[in-house]
């Protein structure tokens, strides 16, 4: 148990010290959970040794901020993209007309 709380406290050092990221200290922290869980098998320490590391967390809130940011982007960019694409079809349709009227004027001259 004491290297465990070792290694958590050394986690949270580099975390403070912007040597470890809030997403790789969470990465940590599960990847760690996940090694004790199957080495205790759900033994009496697990429940222990896994609040040592933190518990389980699946999704930082960060992770979630930065999720939803992704999301509300992407779709807002997803309009934007239909529009210009609508736009582009528009214009095209129009150059079409004036390469069509400029051949008719250049056959009548």
């Amino acid at each position: 148990m004491e290297d465990l709380v070792y290694f958590r406290d050394k986690m949270l050092e580099l975390h403070q010290n912007n040597e470890l990221s809030s997403k790789e200290l969470t990465n940590l922290k599960l990847f760690v959970n996940t090694i004790v869980t199957h080495i205790t098998d759900g033994n009496s320490i697990e429940k222990e040794m896994t609040g040592i590391m933190g518990g389980t967390a699946y999704e930082t809130d960060v992770d979630r901020v930065t999720r939803e940011v992704q999301e509300e982007f992407g779709e807002k960019m997803a309009e934007k993209d239909k529009a210009l694409a609508e736009k582009d079809k528009a214009l095209a349709e129009k150059d079409e007309i004036i390469a069509k009227l400029q051949a008719q004027l250049a056959a009548k001259f």
